[in-house]
């Protein structure tokens, strides 16, 4: 007997399938794409995770080794069965054009387009360090501009004009001209 008719007796012996069916199966094993799962003692491999085979866009959620899903058939065509709902992720991705978000559970991880820049900054931090830096150029300018050298008594009578470092003490700097506040974290 193959897995579709196994399922169609299955289900039949819990009631008859009619419409689209659903039912609660146990996550076995996860492989790319797709997932086996557990209904009864029936194994049920080739699950497909997502609402279709396309590679292009996508959006999967990964669910985790042991957690209970939803899976469904449409129409009651149990050649085509999904995973519905999945309550317990291990991974999330979204793909769409130039976007690629993924999001690790197990790891705890987020990575945004592969994560070629590194991690996200954290602009409080930031922000701090950057003013100490400023703070510190400012009353090294002050000390520089009202320092003075004893000196000899000057040959000419007209004493050299001061020199200045800055002109200008640096600006502070502000969050709002670095934080781009549609990613947060």
């Amino acid at each position: 007997m193959d897995q579709t008719a196994k399922v169609v007796e299955l289900l039949k012996s819990h009631r008859k399938p009619q419409g689209n069916i659903f039912f609660f199966a146990k996550v076995i094993k996860v492989d790319g794409n797709t997932c086996t799962v557990m209904y009864g003692e029936l194994e049920l491999a080739r699950v497909r995770l997502k609402a279709t085979d396309k590679d292009e866009d996508q959006f999967l959620i990964t669910p985790k080794i042991g957690s209970t899903v939803l899976v469904g058939a449409n129409n009651g065509d149990l050649r085509e069965i999904f995973v519905a709902r999945v309550d317990d992720p291990s991974i999330i991705l979204y793909k769409h054009d130039d976007l690629k978000i993924l999001i690790d559970g197990e790891a705890g991880k987020v990575t945004i387009n592969g994560g070629d820049l590194g991690g996200l900054i954290k602009i409080a931090e930031l922000i701090n360090r950057f003013n100490a830096i400023e703070d510190f150029v400012t009353q090294f300018r002050i000390a520089f501009d009202t320092h003075t050298h004893a000196s000899a008594p000057a040959i000419s009578p007209t004493p050299a004009p001061p020199f200045v470092l800055f002109n200008q003490d640096p600006e502070k700097t502000q969050r709002d001209s670095l934080e781009d506040t549609k990613v947060t974290h």
